[in-house]
């Protein structure tokens, strides 16, 4: 789920850039490209298995803010959990995540 999301995200970044009038963007030779994408596809990769190193509870919390783009309110009524509590949960999955990302380069 996360790859996929992580996936349409490059796409529409990508998309976004050919609709703009950056010229270098436009210039970069196809090398350059495929050398972008493959980093692009090994991080996605990378974080996509950190993200499932994460306890379940970090993992959805996480997800929900930061991919969901979903309010510590708003989590809190799908979860039936306190805010404090969530903010506790992304707070350790993004210092979880900081450090396996970081372990991993």
């Amino acid at each position: 789920m996360v790859l996929r999301i992580l996936t349409n995200q490059c796409h529409t970044a990508r998309t976004r850039r050919r609709d703009t009038d950056d010229v270098d963007a436009l210039e970069l030779s196809s090398r350059d490209r495929a050398d972008t994408d493959l980093e692009r596809a090994e991080l996605a990769n990378a974080l996509a298995a950190a993200l499932g190193r994460l306890t379940d509870e970090q993992r959805e919390a996480f997800v929900l803010k930061h991919v969901d783009g979903r309010s510590y309110e708003e989590m809190a009524n799908l979860l039936d959990t306190g805010v404090d509590a969530l903010k506790m949960r992304v707070h350790r999955a993004r210092e979880a995540l900081r450090s396996m990302m970081g372990a991993m380069r």
